[in-house]
């Protein structure tokens, strides 16, 4: 659930996981959705990209909850 929050976050687009289960439901490699979609939808194009974006929203994720508590 963490990656579909991370996922909804990082893209405009409110229906970025119906947009990518379908893709995925039609046959589409993920990498190459990414490839070919990713851009559009405010992700990067490749999974090293999206991996790097994950860490950063993480990374922020873990520093805002440690603030709060802090």
């Amino acid at each position: 659930l963490l990656f579909a929050d991370f996922l909804i976050d990082a893209s405009p687009d409110p229906h970025i996981l119906g947009g990518i289960s379908a893709a995925v439901a039609g046959g589409i490699d993920f990498a190459d959705w990414l490839a070919d979609s990713g851009a559009q939808h405010g992700l990067p194009l490749d999974v090293d990209g999206l991996q790097t974006a994950w860490d950063a929203w993480c990374e922020a994720r873990a520093t805002a909850a440690s603030d709060r508590a802090g």
